[in-house]
């Protein structure tokens, strides 16, 4: 991720911003984010769900993250 900048800024102590900004105008914004390290790492590495209604998210072994609302 040479030339890469990743900022994190807070909105409150359980969620955060995540901007990722890169060569050739590729940029995006990751609204929202759980700041807890796991939760955290499934929405970055696209391993939370889109599905509000995933039998595993409503288990609580799956998380959920709203990735068109969120991510810019």
């Amino acid at each position: 991720m040479q030339d890469y900048k990743i900022r994190i800024d807070g909105s409150d102590g359980k969620t955060c911003r995540v901007t990722i900004d890169g060569p050739a105008g590729v940029n995006e914004t990751w609204e929202n984010v759980p700041r807890a390290l796991e939760s955290f790492l499934a929405v970055l590495n696209g391993t939370a769900t889109n599905d509000a209604k995933d039998p595993l998210v409503q288990e609580g072994e799956l998380l959920y993250y709203n990735y068109g609302k969120h991510v810019r």
